[in-house]
């Protein structure tokens, strides 16, 4: 513990690091942090940590925080104190790779690296809901699994079985904890847990050991473990809450889970399932880099650790440095066939890490280039990465505020309509899909008149004709994936096929109106409204004896 601290006094110690982190942060987040939004999942803080579908589908760590620390929605304070522990969980990844680089490389590159990755825009696609399911802590609770197994390592026999055992179960913890704020992060895990072995073998670093078995060894052991310590903390919340009834509204992740999903590859509609599942993962996190800057990045770090993983093998001649980078491009294929669905964008925690990673290969590769051409480049890619990034990262949490305010504009019309028209002490039913302005999102569409559609449609088209038109609508080659997610559709259904969550969005705004609950009702009011007009037509809020309906069109029928 006193060495931690000690790493950690000596990167907020130096005054590049103790200013250029704050200020990225500050940088990257002011939109969010400015405009507080009410969006998807964020009226379901009773669903999630109070009735308990969080720990029941494995996501644990915010049940537990909750019931020490009032988490409810607050998002100035949470929001920013969520971004100060951020700074401090990238502080900790700084510390992995300190631990093996050391000051053969300068302060500034790991300050860059850090802001790379707190500025990275791939956050944004789960940042912009309320406690981005304890995001900022798991990258946090992610880098103390890392060196917690790299302790695990230490060369020279200077563990004991006994010490070394301590060690992975500790590293074990805290990759449970990880995941227990969202499942993906075992997958950072692992990630860290490559990199720093392609670090030991590329930098000869004395301190750890560099037989592979061993890695492989206390790296399974500890995912396995951690695994089951994760398993056993959901069911014993599971039953100690009384969580049972809650657990199927989401589905469940855990161990179980995953062994179905894999199995279920095997079958020959299985095998056609997973191809088209594969196909789709890399137009989304390969071929996408032509219309959406966060694939981009991906893709170009992604060449970074191929490029030096090829040089330092075959110039070393260690076909381990080649296996471990080719272990850190692989690694994201293995959640889509665990997942049986291409990996959303929201849960792609490992982007910000490879970015980070890649930055801190290149630093390494010119730490001693002393020609100021060299290094005039290097700076200048540094600030436009950082620049694009943070720039990116606030277009979108802009969007999210402008969805926002089109959202609570258009509940507050329907609302006052409601209170001026209709017996309010009737229940509402809330059907139909409702469509932002095109205005709004045209951002998340790359239009057919761009030159990058063309591209892009060559490329999609070429691999999976029945992706491209999965992808392609009338607004252009759809890329981003939450600034499309309409609030209103989500809540209109969301976990129970009704629309409570819509009711708790009227009430966080002032307005009081009773959900109905009742399925057969709604049923009843699709087929009646089914041609019926779109509001805010005349005619699209119906009172009838028993209940309100309120239609916001359906997509299939062009209302």
């Amino acid at each position: 513990m006193s060495e931690l601290i000690k790493d950690i006094k000596y990167f907020w110690s130096r005054k590049c690091f103790a200013i250029g982190i704050p200020l990225m942060m500050a940088l990257s987040y002011c939109t969010l942090l400015l405009n507080p939004t009410v969006g998807i999942d964020d009226t379901a803080f009773k669903v999630y940590f109070v009735d308990g579908v969080s720990p029941a589908t494995g996501r644990w760590c915010l049940y537990l925080i909750n019931k020490l620390l009032p988490l409810d929605y607050n998002p100035y304070f949470v929001e920013a104190l969520g971004l100060v522990f951020f700074c401090l969980s990238v502080t900790l990844w700084c510390v992995v790779f300190y631990r093996i680089l050391g000051e053969r490389l300068s302060v500034w590159a790991y300050t860059i690296a850090a802001a790379a990755m707190l500025s990275s825009p791939m956050i944004s696609e789960v940042a912009v809901w309320y406690l981005q399911n304890g995001l900022f802590l798991g990258y946090g609770a992610c880098a103390a699994a890392v060196l917690m197994g790299m302790e695990s390592l230490r060369a020279g026999g200077r563990l004991s079985f006994k010490k070394r055992f301590f060690r992975i179960f500790l590293c074990a913890v805290f990759a449970a904890v990880a995941a227990g704020f969202y499942e993906s992060f075992m997958l950072v895990f692992l990630m860290g847990m490559v990199m720093a072995f392609w670090l030991v073998r590329v930098t000869d670093c004395r301190e750890y050991e560099k037989k592979p078995l061993s890695w492989i060894l206390n790296v399974l052991g500890a995912c396995v473990l951690g695994m089951l310590l994760r398993a056993a903390v959901t069911g014993f919340l599971t039953a100690a809450f009384h969580l049972e009834e809650q657990k199927h509204v989401l589905e469940d992740r855990g161990l179980s889970e995953i062994l179905e999903g894999i199995l279920s590859w095997f079958s020959p509609q299985g095998r056609e399932e997973l191809v088209y599942v594969l196909k789709d993962f890399f137009v989304k996190y390969y071929l996408n880099a032509v219309v959406y800057l966060p694939v981009m990045v991906l893709v170009l770090s992604v060449l970074v650790v191929l490029f030096f993983s090829i040089r330092y093998a075959a110039g070393k001649r260690d076909g381990w440095v080649l296996a471990a980078g080719a272990g850190i491009i692989l690694l994201p294929w293995v959640l889509p066939v665990m997942e049986r669905v291409a990996t959303y964008y929201r849960s792609s925690q490992y982007v910000p890490l490879i970015t980070a990673f890649a930055v801190l290969l290149i630093a390494w590769e010119i730490r001693n280039v002393k020609r100021l051409p060299v290094r005039a480049a290097a700076s200048l890619a540094a600030f436009v990465l950082l620049y694009r990034q943070s720039y990116e990262m606030n277009q979108w949490f802009y969007v999210d505020a402008m969805k926002y305010e089109d959202t609570k504009r258009t509940m507050e019309n329907v609302a006052l309509y409601l209170q001026a028209n209709c017996d309010t002490s009737k229940p509402v039913c809330v059907i139909g899909s409702y469509q932002t302005p095109e205005s709004l999102i045209s951002q998340a569409y790359c239009p057919e008149w761009s030159k990058k559609y063309t591209l892009i449609k060559f490329l999609v088209e070429g691999l999976s004709p029945e992706l491209f038109e999965t992808y392609n609508s009338p607004e252009g080659y759809a890329f981003a994936e939450t600034p499309r997610l309409s609030f209103i559709n989500w809540g209109a259904t969301a976990f129970y096929g009704f629309d409570r969550e819509l009711i708790s969005f009227w009430s966080m705004h002032g307005f009081s109106f009773t959900e109905d609950g009742n399925l057969e009702h709604y049923a009843q009011a699709r087929e009646l409204m089914q041609d019926g007009p779109a509001w805010p037509k005349e005619g699209s809020v119906v009172e009838l004896e028993e209940y309100i309906v309120v239609n916001f069109g359906n997509v299939e029928t062009g209302e």
